[in-house]
């Protein structure tokens, strides 16, 4: 591999990693100032709404119902945190919102992890 292209190569990584970056800060930080809350838990919401989807497309046929099942059942499921434990931390400071949903993040993956394992769903284009 000739030097230009190895420089090239890691310009484009380190572009990337960058931006990966950037873009985590920014949403941490617009979800922080809007909502004063620091929450690590909403990917793993994102995360159960797909495997629900999955689930539900997977048992009826029906793509349409798994688009329609996943996010209204994990929305449920994040109002139902919201309401049963993030009200209680809205008058301490946001260290309780970082433990809390980053706590909440780490259980909700081995809980995903324990009902569907951890083999791929990918099913080929057809």
């Amino acid at each position: 591999m000739d030097l230009l292209a190895f420089l090239l190569t890691q310009s484009l990584n380190a572009f990337s990693q960058a931006a990966l970056l950037f873009f985590l800060g920014v949403g941490l930080t617009l979800i922080f100032g809007i909502m004063r809350i620091v929450n690590f838990a909403h990917g793993t919401f994102y995360m159960l709404g797909a495997f629900i989807g999955y689930s539900s497309a997977a048992v009826t046929g029906s793509f349409w119902s798994g688009l329609i099942a996943g996010p209204l059942i994990a929305g449920a499921i994040g109002a139902a945190f919201e309401r049963g434990l993030l009200r209680r931390l809205y008058k301490r400071d946001a260290s309780a919102f970082l433990m809390v949903t980053f706590g909440l993040t780490l259980v909700l993956g081995e809980l995903i992890r324990l009902i569907w394992m951890s083999r791929s769903r990918f099913t080929g284009c057809s």
